[in-house]
């Protein structure tokens, strides 16, 4: 059994309480005894003060000191503790997913944040989670790739910046945007001072009343936010994924990616719960998609799905897939949505363009003397519930389920995405035919096809014959 041993210095971060729990009650201090005894007084007791940041940071070592780890060869074991000792052992095998970050302050000291993760963890926390050297994270790479060569040599994909510019494109989020602003607006108010803050708000404000033309105002000015929020996004996505390079080296996927903060992520083949192309109204239209991957240890925090192929014309993505996830093949479809189901697909959205409409006018009815503002306001609702629209035909028109060699293939649309999904059967935990009054008059259903992932997934085909639906799960043997 390899000995236990120090872990990196960096590792004492994770012991450190948040600053406001120590700078807050110094502060509060310090300024009650300048307001009631002066600056001298708050001088000659600086010694309590440095006292307390001594005791923090000398607990937060003692804990750091008493975290050790080793790498043998088949097991990952953890020692943390200062009166009571806990130690944790992964078998190696049963790791899912190895990812690595190293961010652009780290980089000089040669440290990786390391997260490691198995089926059974915490979904919110990896099960192994440390800063470990460049050697060390080789080890626990190397550790992790190991095993049967099932392809007959390494496949690498580089996509152009072309791909990786339009998949920043089509996964911005204007509000993930706007909440990243700010928090840099917040930042630089603190870092450098308020009054800079409030005159880049005021500059943004002149800026929405030169552009306005004709528009009103408030208009002008959620317009140039959610443009704002979005460029923002769009940038911090493009630098997320700049450098993208996929690797398929035996039972391993490798995806690694990233400009400022480098992140490479390590994904056992046989440990993929599902793979899913995902398509938005526009990348349809122009016959591109990109490939995601759902496992163990990738949707936690922000990501929810991990790249693997950034967009590309759909025709390529056959030949990809057979490099990199042979495994993941989409198939023909067998049971399509019963006929006449149209309605049933675009009443959502008819819906969402009628109360759009119907809302603005009442609006401006009530406050005729902002009617201008009603007007713009009724168009952007009207504008997503168009293209809301627009999905829903697409996915009338391309949904369904098939089954072909033990692999699940399904066509769906979620919110503003068109998804190919394809889900091996061992991963498929649950089954549902919902029904309501109307389909079940007709003899249609819903579909609702769960996976499990440290959490419940759900896929929904809409609208399927319920009959036809059952006897594709028989022939899977899910039903008999």
């Amino acid at each position: 059994m390899t000995r236990l041993r120090h872990t990196n210095l960096v590792n004492a971060l994770f012991y450190l309480p948040r600053p406001a729990v120590v700078l807050v009650p110094l502060l509060l201090k310090g300024l009650t005894l300048i307001v009631t005894l002066g600056v001298t007084a708050w001088l000659r007791s600086t010694w309590v003060d440095l006292c307390v940041l001594a005791a923090v940071i000398g607990y937060t070592l003692l804990r750091w000191s008493a975290l050790r780890y080793a790498l043998d060869g088949e097991v990952l074991r953890i020692r943390e503790g200062i009166w009571f000792w806990k130690t944790t052992a992964i078998p190696a095998e049963r790791i899912s997913v190895v990812a690595s970050v190293r961010p652009l302050l780290l980089r000089p000291f040669g440290v990786c944040l390391i997260e490691a993760d198995t089926p059974a963890g915490s979904r919110g926390r990896a099960d192994f989670r440390l800063y470990l050297s460049a050697a060390d994270t080789r080890a626990l790479f190397h550790t992790h790739s190991d095993g049967d060569i099932d392809l007959p040599e390494q496949q690498q994909y580089r996509p152009r910046n072309a791909s990786v510019l339009l998949l920043s494109l089509f996964t911005s989020n204007s509000l993930m945007g706007l909440i990243l602003l700010a928090a840099i607006l917040q930042n630089l108010g603190n870092i450098v001072g308020e009054d800079l803050s409030h005159r880049l708000m005021n500059r943004l404000g002149a800026l929405g009343e030169l552009l306005a033309f004709g528009v009103p105002p408030a208009a002008a000015m959620l317009a140039i936010t959610a443009a704002l929020g979005w460029s923002v996004a769009f940038l911090s996505e493009f630098l997320r994924n700049k450098n993208f390079l996929t690797v398929r080296t035996g039972r391993v996927l490798e995806v690694h990616r990233g400009l400022f903060t480098l992140r490479s992520c390590l994904v056992q083949a046989d440990r993929i719960r599902f793979v899913q192309i995902r398509e938005t109204a526009a990348s349809r239209l122009l016959g591109l998609g990109a490939v995601y991957l759902h496992a163990v240890g990738v949707s936690r925090k922000q990501e929810d799905l991990l790249p693997v192929i950034p967009v590309v014309r759909t025709e390529q993505l056959p030949t990809l897939l057979r490099g990199l996830l042979p495994e993941f093949l989409p198939g023909p479809l067998t049971v399509r949505p019963a006929e006449r189901s149209f309605l049933r697909f675009t009443g959502p959205a008819l819906a969402a363009m009628t109360g759009s409409v119907v809302g603005g006018w009442l609006l401006g009815q009530l406050w005729k003397e902002w009617q201008p503002l009603t007007g713009w306001l009724t168009l952007a609702a009207l504008l997503p519930s168009i293209w809301f629209l627009i999905v829903r035909v697409l996915d009338w028109q391309s949904s369904g389920i098939g089954y072909t060699n033990g692999d699940f293939t399904l066509r769906y649309s979620k919110r503003f995405y068109l998804h190919t999904v394809v889900i091996p059967g061992a991963s498929v935990v649950g089954v549902t035919f919902r029904q309501s009054l109307f389909q079940a008059f007709r003899g249609n259903c819903d579909l609702l096809l769960d996976t499990h992932s440290q959490g419940r997934r759900r896929h929904r085909v809409r609208n399927l014959r319920l009959e036809e639906a059952k006897a594709l799960f028989r022939q899977a043997g899910i039903f008999s």
